[in-house]
């Protein structure tokens, strides 16, 4: 499963890589706005978007829409902190289709990468 994982927090986002690398997932890129995550998105056609809901440049929910306005069927999952529940609630409307939380707990990182990776699995007998 390739992934791109777009953060502005330096440290998240590479805490976020090691466990999935940890795990065999596949990081092929890395974006600390959501201009470049999108364009990122583009260049590489990943699996799976991992994006912060605070992002500069364009915002978590105007990249969301971007990215699914190249290829609606994208995969996108979003970071949040607890107190962005409302956040989140717009992010899954956009289009994506699960969350996670920081601090980053690496059994629920790996639950909901596995339940992306069943879900690409489905959509791949279908086509």
């Amino acid at each position: 499963m390739n992934i791109i994982i777009a953060d502005h927090d330096t440290i998240l986002r590479k805490k976020l890589r090691k466990i999935l690398e940890d795990n065999h997932y596949n990081v092929v890129d890395e974006a600390t706005n959501g201009l470049h995550t999108y364009d990122k998105y583009v260049a590489h056609e990943p699996d799976l978007v991992i994006i912060s809901l605070q992002m500069p440049i364009f915002n978590s929910l105007d990249t969301i829409e971007r990215i699914l306005s190249h290829n609606n069927k994208a995969l996108i999952v979003v970071i949040s902190t607890q107190n962005q529940q409302k956040m989140v609630f717009d992010a899954l409307e956009k289009g994506a289709v699960h969350y996670l939380t920081t601090p980053y707990v690496n059994e629920q990182v790996i639950g909901v990468i596995e339940q992306m990776h069943h879900l690409l699995e489905e959509r791949r007998k279908y086509v």
